[in-house]
């Protein structure tokens, strides 16, 4: 399964980039995945500013944006206008919302 990270700045998702690769090799000097599982998770990740393409024929889909509401509703509603009415529409909150 691929998944796609979606980033409204190129240097937003470069620098996603860079952090799994520092998490990939972390796990792989705690001995928790050897290098080559490792890199081929990394390559089953897929960047893209275009979140038409980022969204077709996803099944789940999770918004994780900054805590502004009316951002994560913009999104959210974006999201839902371009992708499969079967996918899963989510969010995370650190409890901004309540």
């Amino acid at each position: 399964a691929e998944t796609v990270l979606w980033g409204r700045r190129p240097e937003a998702l470069e620098a996603a980039g860079r952090a799994i690769a520092v998490s990939a090799n972390w796990m792989i000097e705690a001995g928790l995945v050897g290098e080559a599982d490792a890199d081929a998770g990394i390559a089953r990740v897929r960047r893209s500013s275009d979140m038409t393409e980022a969204v077709a024929g996803a099944g789940f889909i999770i918004e994780a944006v900054a805590e502004d509401v009316a951002l994560k509703q913009d999104i959210l509603v974006r999201a839902e206008q371009l992708a499969s009415s079967e996918a899963l529409l989510s969010s995370t909150t650190s409890g901004a919302l309540s």
